[in-house]
This record gives structure tokens, C-alpha cells and sequence, in this order.
């Protein structure tokens, strides 16, 4: 460092080197200071870049060369905006001088994408979060995804409308075997450890005040919850994982084989995959049949639509599973219709009864959720994610719903206190008093209905363990890896309710089936399966009356809705399925659909061999 007085010769002191770099240069820092009363240059040679403390800097020169404590934070400033600018100004330089650089200008206006280019080879064969991505033999896939301009969804739409279809199907059926037989060593392991909680448990009671007590019996209980709770993480854990390594590598492969197909290199075919041509339908398991019968209706008065309404016998899970006998994928008609009308304009939809609490699982809920974890969905989000956004949008919607109510109850309570105050006897008080009186009467009502309201919302909002939507409300989950169905639309409905025989057309619940039909015509869904009798299963007290009375309730208000949605009149043919829960009668089944022609318009056919001249 070296001190220089402006009126003397300049004395010189061992530099210190400060920094260190890859290609450092050293710049003599200049400050003025007065010292001793006179004013001196204080030079000192810094390393620049510049990467040391400004502050500890300061302190030495000042210790060092015995300058005024004062100076310290003019000093320690004056350090860092010269150690900043320098630094910036090198970095600037050696990047211009760098091979980067060099040569890069071809020819004017392409000095930029050059560069840009540069730095992203540099990035990507440098850096781990821009590496590219290879697959399992080692090639890269980064650049085939980076050069793609269609989506994912275009791509899959265009192979499943070729040779490919059956490859991809393969390969969807070999990943769902090995996710199935996951979710079966699942449940085994979770039945042996069943068991033996249950036989520990036993063998402990039955030693009950001899050698064991209710603490170590309360004890053996709280072990095996925390036991099972955490068996049921770790499979979960193993579940997600797998599925998720599946999609990835289904989608990489996907995009690489559109390339491959683009570039007219030979698709590979379904025998690498071990699968023989031709395969046809397996017969090993014969289906047991349904009861079903289908009909050709016109709707309208001038210009008539035709659709198609069939009504069948089945479980609504028959529909989202896939059917045990057959061994290939391809040979599932259902199947494969389901993959070709994936993401086009005729989709279709199951409407299913399930309770107002999203986030627990019960019942059909449970069943549904296990034929869904059954296989990776490859294209949509897992279920169990999809409900987790239901329930954060369910809370929203509460919210929202419990401000409607307390917005509606301000304007009645309003509207009630003015009918009051033009109806009441006048009496000795003066009309502005009067007035003020009452004007303090509503404030103080309206405070505490304003009171109420919040603490209903407050309540609501932090309770998101239990979000509960009210009957009439509907939700939809997305799917790609079931049987016959794409949407699920899960239409909330109370269980009193729907077994009750009074229930009206006016009913939340059947206002909700026209919402969700609504939102089908709306969404392109060509293909709407329902439960005609909004019950999933039968019950004890469902005599044939009330299955004939809820029957035509349903037909009726299914043909008003379809009227009355003008997307129906589009001159598109939907179908129309009605689902008759399993276990009814081949009678009853009859009266359904001798009762369907008296509702709905349906074409008649016509003997033309019976005339004269035919033959």
C-alpha cells in the first residue's frame, strides 16, 4: 500500500495482494484523505475481481497507515463501489475476449442468437439442471424434447391413429402389470401384518389380569396403529415412485418414437415386445351378460336430433375396470375405443353418487380410488392429487357460498326493517330522531348478523381436515387409464334424501344431474353414463313402486333437461346410458324399458317385405 502526499515525493509501502482469481488483474484504488493536516492520495493496488470484505479492508488501511477513525465508512464505501465497477468492467472484457466471442459475427443481425446459442451448449454440457436427459441405454432425449413444437397431446393423438397404436397399448398394458403386482404385494404384506396384530392382540387379552393389563393391551394397539400407519407410507411411497418413473419414461418414449416416425424409420413393432401378430379376442373367461336394451329417440319439434339411450345392468366400476380376460390391451374393444377418443371431441363421462366429504374415502369413493391406483395415468394427474385441488377449491367455493348467505340475509333483513318503519304508529318523537333511533336499531343488528356470519366462515376456513360440500354440488376428476370412461363427474347427494319416495324434480340433487349434463354438453362429452335410479345399489325398502316412480322421475327430467340445453341441438348423435344398479329383477328390468318409449320419442321400425309388390 502506499500513502502519497500531493506536495512531497511518494513513499512507498509492501503491497498487499487482495483476492485472488482465474485471470486477475490488479487496479490501483485512489482515495483523497487529509492527514496530519495535509491532503494526501492513499493508492492501493487491488486484485480484482474483487471478492474480499470492503469493511475489513477499511479497518487495516486505516489501522495501518494511522488515519482518523472517521473515515471508516467513507472509506469502507469508496472501497466497494470502485472493487463493484471494476469487477463488472473485467468480467465484461474477458467475455468479449473469450473464444465465445471470437469468430461469432457472421453476418449483421446474427451477432445475438450466436451468442445465445453458445451459452446454452455451454450450459447444457455444463450444468446439471440443463443437462440434457437420456434414457435407460444411454442416448440423450433432452434435444428430441427440445425440438418438439407439438405438445404431448398431439403427438399421442397422431400414434394412436397409427401402426403404432398397438405398441403403445402394449407398452400402457406392460406398465400396469407391473404396478398391479405392486398393489398386490401391497395388500398381502398388509394382510400378514393384519393378522398378526389381531392374533397378538387376542393372545394378549385372553392373558388379561394374570400377565398382561389395559395399559400394555392399550399399549400393543397404539404400536400396531403407528405399525400400519407407517406400512401404508412406505408402500404409498414406492407406489408414487414407480408411477411416476413409468410416466416419464412412457412420455420420453412417446416423443421419441414421433420423431423416429417422422423421420420414416420403422416404428418398432408389437413383436418386440414379445406380443404375436394378430391377436385376437380371449375367450379363457367368459363374462357373465348384462341385462341391457337400447333405443334410437328424436328430440325436438322442427329440426330433430337423433340420440341414442340405452339401459343397462351393471356395476358403475365395470365401466372404469379393465376386463380380466383379456391378456393384450388391443383386444379390449372398450379399451381401445377409450385411447382413440382420448383427446378428441367425444369424450365420455360416468356420473356417480358419492358423499359431500372430499377427502375421505368410502364406499364406492374407495372402490373407485383402487381401480384408478390399479394403473399410471400418463396423461392427467394422480387421483389422489386431483382430489387434494377439490378440496382447496371446495374451501374457496364454502367460503364464497357462506358470503352469498350473509350478503343475501343483510338485503332481507334491510328490506324488513323498512316495511317496518313505513308501518309503525308515529309517535312523540320527532321524525330525525325517530330516524337516528332507528337507523342505530339496524346498525347494531346488522353487527351482529355481521358477527355470526364471520364466525361461520372463520370456522369453516380452518377446518380443512373436513371440507363438506352440500347435496347438488359436483365435482370432476380426469382419467386415462380406465376402461370406458375419461371424466368422472361426482354429483354430491344425501342418502336420506334419494331413498325418500317423495323426492321432487326440484330436488338439490336432481338439479345438480342437470348441471352436470349441462357441463357435459358444454365439454364435448358425447357419452353420459347415469344411475337411473340415483342409487348405486339396492336396498331392503326399495319396493317396485318406488323403482318405478324414481324410474320415470329421472326419464322425465333427463328428456326436459335435454331440451332445454339448445348444445343437445347441435345435430351431433349423444348416447344416453342408464345404469340399473345390480341384483334387480329380469321383471323389473322389463318395466324399465317398457316405460322408456312412453317418455321419449322413439323411432319405430317399419316391415317393408309386408306390402304389396315386395318380395
Amino acid at each position: 500500500m502506499e500513502l502519497e502526499k500531493q506536495d512531497s515525493s511518494t513513499s512507498s509501502v509492501p503491497r498487499v495482494t487482495v483476492g485472488k482469481g482465474p485471470e486477475p488483474q490488479v487496479r490501483m484504488f485512489v482515495h483523497k484523505v487529509c492527514a496530519q493536516g495535509s491532503w494526501c492520495n492513499l493508492r492501493v493496488p487491488l486484485t480484482i475481481p474483487y471478492i474480499v470484505s470492503s469493511r475489513e479492508l477499511a479497518i487495516r488501511l486505516i489501522k495501518s497507515h494511522k488515519l482518523p477513525c472517521y473515515l471508516e465508512e467513507e472509506l469502507c464505501a469508496q472501497l466497494e463501489a470502485f472493487g463493484r465497477q471494476e469487477t463488472l468492467s473485467h468480467l465484461d472484457q474477458s467475455a468479449e475476449d473469450s473464444s465465445l466471442y471470437e469468430g461469432s459475427v457472421l453476418e449483421e443481425g446474427s451477432e445475438t442468437d450466436v451468442i445465445i446459442e453458445k451459452w446454452a451448449t455451454c450450459f447444457a454440457e455444463n450444468s446439471v439442471e440443463y443437462a440434457p436427459v437420456l434414457d435407460s441405454r444411454g442416448s440423450s432425449l433432452g434435444a428430441t424434447v427440445g425440438r418438439t413444437d407439438l405438445q404431448f397431446s398431439e403427438v399421442y393423438h397422431k400414434l394412436i391413429h397409427s401402426p403404432a397404436l398397438e405398441t403403445l397399448l402394449q407398452l400402457e398394458h406392460t406398465y400396469a402389470l407391473a404396478v398391479l403386482e405392486m398393489c398386490n404385494a401391497r395388500d398381502n404384506a398388509m394382510e400378514i401384518m393384519q393378522k398378526r396384530h389381531d392374533r397378538e392382540l387376542s393372545e394378549a387379552m385372553q392373558r388379561l389380569g394374570t400377565s398382561s393389563s389395559e395399559a400394555d393391551i392399550n399399549a400393543m394397539m397404539r404400536a400396531y396403529t403407528l405399525e400400519r400407519e407407517s406400512g401404508e407410507g412406505v408402500w404409498s411411497s414406492e407406489l408414487s415412485q414407480l408411477q411416476e418413473s413409468q410416466r416419464r419414461e412412457y412420455r420420453e418414449w412417446v416423443l421419441k418414437l414421433h420423431e423416429e416416425t417422422a423421420e420414416k424409420v420403422k416404428a418398432p413393432s408389437a413383436a418386440s415386445w414379445g406380443v404375436g401378430e394378430g391377436v385376437a379376442l380371449d375367450e379363457t373367461e367368459d363374462e357373465p351378460p348384462h341385462l341391457e336394451e337400447s333405443f334410437t329417440i328424436h328430440l325436438g319439434t322442427q329440426q330433430k336430433t337423433m340420440h341414442n339411450v340405452r339401459v343397462l345392468c351393471c356395476d358403475p366400476l365395470d365401466l372404469c375396470q379393465h376386463k380380466a380376460g383379456h391378456t393384450h390391451p388391443a383386444a379390449s374393444p372398450e379399451r381401445l375405443l377409450t385411447a382413440m377418443s382420448l383427446y378428441s371431441s367425444k369424450l365420455s363421462a360416468l356420473i356417480a353418487m358419492v358423499d359431500g366429504r372430499v377427502n375421505s374415502l368410502g364406499g364406492i369413493k374407495e372402490a373407485f380410488a383402487n381401480v384408478c391406483h390399479q394403473s399410471t395415468d400418463f396423461h392427467f394427474q394422480d387421483v389422489d392429487v386431483q382430489l387434494s385441488q377439490i378440496q382447496e377449491c371446495a374451501l374457496i367455493g364454502n367460503s364464497q357460498r357462506q358470503e352469498h348467505k350473509f350478503s343475501e340475509s343483510l338485503s332481507s333483513h334491510a328490506s324488513d326493517s323498512q316495511i317496518s318503519r313505513s308501518s309503525s304508529p308515529h309517535s312523540g318523537i320527532s321524525p330525525d330522531r325517530n330516524g337516528s333511533a332507528q337507523g342505530l336499531l339496524n346498525k347494531s343488528t346488522s353487527s351482529s348478523l355481521f358477527l355470526s356470519s364471520q364466525e361461520q366462515s372463520s370456522s369453516t376456513l380452518l377446518d380443512t381436515t373436513s371440507v363438506s360440500l352440500e347435496p347438488g354440488d359436483f365435482y370432476v376428476t380426469r382419467h386415462s387409464n380406465l376402461s370406458s370412461v375419461h371424466i368422472v363427474l361426482h354429483l354430491v347427494t344425501e342418502e336420506a334424501a334419494v331413498q325418500s319416495p317423495g323426492l321432487k324434480s326440484r330436488h338439490p340433487v336432481v338439479l345438480g344431474l342437470k348441471n352436470c349434463l349441462r357441463a357435459a354438453a358444454r365439454h364435448d362429452v358425447h357419452h353420459v353414463t347415469l344411475p337411473l335410479l340415483l342409487v348405486h345399489s339396492m336396498q331392503p325398502d326399495m319396493t317396485i313402486g318406488w323403482c318405478l316412480k324414481r324410474a320415470e322421475l329421472i326419464f322425465k327430467c333427463v328428456k326436459g333437461f335435454m331440451l332445454e340445453n339448445s348444445s343437445w341441438g347441435d345435430g351431433a348423435s349423444r348416447t344416453i346410458q342408464f345404469l340399473v344398479p345390480k341384483g334387480i329383477s329380469k321383471d323389473m328390468f322389463d318395466e324399465f324399458c317398457d316405460m322408456l318409449p312412453k317418455v321419449f320419442r322413439v323411432t319405430s321400425s317399419r316391415n317393408l317385405t309386408s306390402r304389396t309388390g315386395y318380395k
